[in-house]
């Protein structure tokens, strides 16, 4: 089954590649740099973390793995990066909105995909078990998903304009997004112990980041190029966790389960309607002026 799924992510990152190598190119360094920093970001919390409790670490029966962590969350990661990025830019938002959205969907996704993954012994979680937590993952690691991917989509569109090697440039955007997001996951998880934030409770600091996040979206009409591709190479993550849910009865220990996955389908569904709605807009107008 490993092999499967290891395999169906490896094509979909070529998909997306493909995509980006004739579509895309000026998102080709953002790309390439999402998959340096994910092997980064993975070994260095396994290895800074190791047997803590709320530490995680990877079956060791998948095929292919860079270190600690296996290729195919590596690929994952930047696909779900990347299409993040995208359709936030594609959506009638601010531009200073799109870091805030484009961490949301993230977020989204690992919310939909984590408590299938851990029900599939793809990785571990030390001292919790299925009951505790999110349904058997920490509140940190999806405080820590929402924090990551928005120091880097930051750290990366402020450097991106500097006019300096792009080697430097890149080991700049590694070491300054890392050191920013450890500085801010290490302060956060001192405030939840200090406070005495049990398992539980802890999902009060990440539903405070997710609202303070929500605050700082806003609208703005502005040209919109509808990318169909950047909702479809999502959809292959949720299905993968629909299906999951479905086939293993993963509903039976909680139906909020299924019916998270389902919500984010139909968010997503959503945003893409709205994408297009604007678009269709902008092209009626451009006819008739």
């Amino acid at each position: 089954m490993f092999i499967f799924v290891e395999f169906g992510i490896v094509l979909l990152f070529l998909v997306t590649l493909i995509y980006i190598l004739k579509k895309d190119k000026k998102e080709l360094n953002f790309f390439i740099i999402s998959v340096i920093y994910a092997i980064l970001f993975e070994n260095m919390n396994i290895i800074l973390s190791q047997d803590q409790p709320g530490s995680y670490y990877y079956n060791k029966n998948f095929t292919f793995n860079i270190l600690h962590v296996p290729l195919f969350v590596v690929l994952s990661w930047s696909i779900i990066i990347y299409s993040s990025k995208k359709i936030s830019q594609n959506i009638p938002i601010k531009y200073y909105s799109t870091f805030f959205v484009s961490s949301l969907l993230v977020l989204m996704i690992d919310l939909s995909l984590d408590i299938v993954a851990i029900r599939l012994y793809y990785w571990y979680w030390n001292g919790y078990k299925f009951n505790e937590g999110f349904f058997g993952v920490p509140a940190n690691n999806y405080l820590g998903w929402l924090l990551v991917s928005f120091v880097f989509y930051t750290v990366y569109e402020i450097l991106k304009t500097k006019k300096i090697n792009f080697l430097i440039k890149s080991t700049m955007t590694l070491l300054a997004s890392y050191s920013i997001f450890l500085f801010l996951f290490l302060a956060i998880n001192s405030i939840n112990k200090i406070a005495g934030f049990d398992k539980q409770q802890q999902f009060i600091t990440l539903a405070i980041f997710a609202s303070i996040f929500l605050l700082f979206i806003r609208l703005e009409h502005k040209k919109i190029k509808l990318e169909l591709f950047s909702f479809a190479i999502r959809m292959p993550f949720y299905i993968f966790g629909l299906v999951n849910i479905l086939i293993l009865k993963i509903y039976n220990e909680n139906i909020v389960i299924l019916l998270i996955t389902i919500l984010f389908i139909l968010f997503e569904l959503i945003l893409f309607l709205l994408a297009w709605y604007y678009e269709s807009k902008q092209k009626v107008k451009a006819r008739n002026s």
